[in-house]
């Protein structure tokens, strides 16, 4: 096994619809660090939480 199979299985897909929410996040985080470094931290961790409520995993029933 390869580490790019190994990477795939390991990172869980974003549902499509998330990723408007999550770029927006993005650019805030990046627009609030430029002028504050810890606005930057809380930004990125608000984008991390945005990433993981987005995410869209395989369901198993």
């Amino acid at each position: 096994m390869d580490l790019v199979d190994t990477i795939k299985k390991t990172l869980v897909p974003i549902h499509r619809e998330g990723y408007p929410f999550i770029a927006a996040f993005a650019a805030v985080t990046l627009f609030l660090g430029y002028f504050s470094s810890i606005l930057f931290w809380v930004c990125l961790i608000a984008t991390a939480w945005c990433v993981y409520f987005f995410r869209d995993p395989e369901r198993v029933t």
